[in-house]
């Protein structure tokens, strides 16, 4: 009897157990946080981090101003850590145009803390490269909306350029180009290595469960609003604010 009643408490105990992990792992819902940082800081892409894969789990950013380190640098499951680097418009860099983000995959946080953790890998970069320049736009004054060479309805949008391997995210790509509408067209560079595919688990793990971005730094969207380019402005079709 004594045996059984020990059993009894056992199973009760884990039971209990099990219960006190389910619920904190839902101590932080997942949530779809879309406002992206305003300007360009030391935690931007932590941030990011939050976005893309929709947790409100804390996120830490380790800022690399060397690209060879940043190269070299993963983003971490656990403390939950993105990478960062920061491409300049100018020699002084003073003046931020590109952020590329490394950061870890919805699927892989929700199987290290716990289902419910993150909302999905389905966010894509260009959904960021938007909220950013409808930041820099809702920044703005109205007069300087009114003066404005580029208001987000004639900035294009294009889709993520995806890519599977470290080398080709961080190789120098047309971000920002005048296309044959005679409009600027932004492109995301995007790469995504899914924690749970079966076609990733012959990787090691620190190249699995990554979802990185390059991003326009909302500095460099304010200016291309502004005109701060060589082009001209040019009647267009439907862009961002559409």
């Amino acid at each position: 009897m004594r045996h059984a009643v020990f059993g009894v408490a056992l199973l009760c105990a884990v039971a209990a157990a099990a219960a006190a992990v389910a619920v904190a792992a839902t101590d932080r819902p997942a949530v779809r946080i879309t406002a992206t940082p305003a300007a360009t800081d030391a935690h931007f892409c932590g941030a990011i981090q939050r976005i893309l894969a929709g947790t409100t789990l804390p996120a830490d950013n380790a800022v690399q101003v060397d690209f060879d380190a940043f190269v070299k640098s993963k983003a971490v499951v656990r403390p939950l850590r993105a990478q960062q680097y920061v491409e300049y418009e100018d020699a002084a860099k003073t003046r931020p145009m590109l952020i590329a983000c490394k950061t870890k995959s919805a699927d892989h946080l929700n199987a290290e803390y716990g289902p419910g953790t993150a909302l999905g890998d389905d966010y894509t970069c260009r959904s960021i490269n938007r909220s950013i320049v409808l930041g820099a736009w809702s920044a703005m004054t109205a007069s300087q909306q009114a003066s404005a060479a580029w208001p987000p309805s004639r900035i294009m949008l294009d889709g993520d350029d995806v890519g599977y391997l470290g080398s080709t995210f961080v190789k120098p790509y047309a971000f920002l180009y005048l296309g044959a509408d005679g409009l600027p067209h932004l492109q995301a560079r995007a790469q995504y290595a899914s924690w749970t595919d079966w076609r990733w688990k012959l990787m090691p793990e620190r190249f699995r469960g990554t979802h990185y971005c390059r991003l326009i730094a909302p500095e460099y969207a304010a200016r291309l609003i502004r005109g701060e380019t060589a082009w001209s402005p040019a009647a267009g079709q439907d862009g961002v604010g559409e």
